[in-house]
């Protein structure tokens, strides 16, 4: 286990560092579980104004994660604590007719990724908020690992 979780640190870390990602970040989950109370909140800043950007999301789930889709709602905030945008975004995880786990992985690990705003330009530079939450309608969602976000420059 120690060995999977290093593996996915250093993926995160390559990733971060290439291309025009301008942030990432995963946040996990005690013993895979996703309690419908667990907010995953990510802070980050905007510097660039005359970019628009891509916010997409990430799902890290396991062979034991009982759907075939997941829904999550997010929302974005700025550094008021405005709600600039909210939606509820549902994505596949497993084929539903066949049951094959989606996304890029091994094993019984897996990591989905989804758009969650396809272009977005910020009105000012300062401090951002992302809130992820699943909306599963389940105390706990079993075999969610992880979560997470990327923020890229769309590219013109």
């Amino acid at each position: 286990m120690k060995t999977k979780g290093l593996l996915f640190f250093l993926l995160v870390v390559i990733c971060a560092c290439s291309g025009t990602n301008e942030y990432e970040e995963f946040k996990t989950f005690k013993n895979q579980n996703w309690p419908l109370d667990s907010l995953a909140v990510f802070d980050f800043a905007v510097e660039n104004i005359d970019d628009s950007y891509r916010i997409d999301g990430y799902i890290r789930n396991t062979l034991d994660y009982p759907y075939y889709n997941i829904y999550m709602q997010y929302e974005l905030l700025d550094e008021e604590g405005l709600i600039l945008r909210s939606s509820l975004k549902e994505s596949d995880l497993m084929d539903a007719k066949t049951g094959k786990p989606l996304g890029s992985g091994s094993g019984s690990v897996f990591d989905v990724t989804f758009p969650l705003i396809e272009s977005y330009k910020f009105d000012k530079e300062g401090n951002y908020q992302l809130k992820l939450r699943q909306y599963m309608r389940l105390d706990t969602l079993f075999g969610i690992q992880a979560v997470g976000f990327k923020l890229a420059k769309v590219q013109k």
